[in-house]
């Protein structure tokens, strides 16, 4: 039994949000507006930010590995490079909250 209260293979936008609003957002910042989804993640729309929310422990490291990553390749690039926040409290999914630029998305 996990200490986690959900279960990998039970997330959909639904559970996903809940346990974000509840988790993570404050009270001012819990419209999240289905984004997408892919086999790695779900994506929620607030605001100005992406966020996406890992849909299994493999999709969690990618998200972690990504927000180093692009951390240390933004100061030599000639373009905006998002600055991702990880987030992986133990109450709701790893999560990756990206601010997007007005060019993108």
């Amino acid at each position: 039994m996990s200490d986690q209260p959900w279960e990998w293979n039970q997330l959909d936008h639904s559970s996903a949000a809940q346990l974000l609003a509840r988790h993570t957002l404050s009270d001012g910042h819990t419209r999240l507006e289905p984004f997408g989804s892919g086999d790695f993640s779900l994506a929620f729309k607030l605001g100005d930010q992406v966020i996406r929310v890992a849909r299994h422990p493999e999709a969690a490291a990618a998200l972690r590995r990504e927000s180093c990553v692009l951390a240390k390749i933004a100061a030599g690039l000639p373009l905006p490079v998002p600055r991702p926040a990880y987030y992986a409290p133990l109450e709701c999914p790893p999560s990756l909250f990206m601010t997007r630029s007005p060019a993108s998305f």
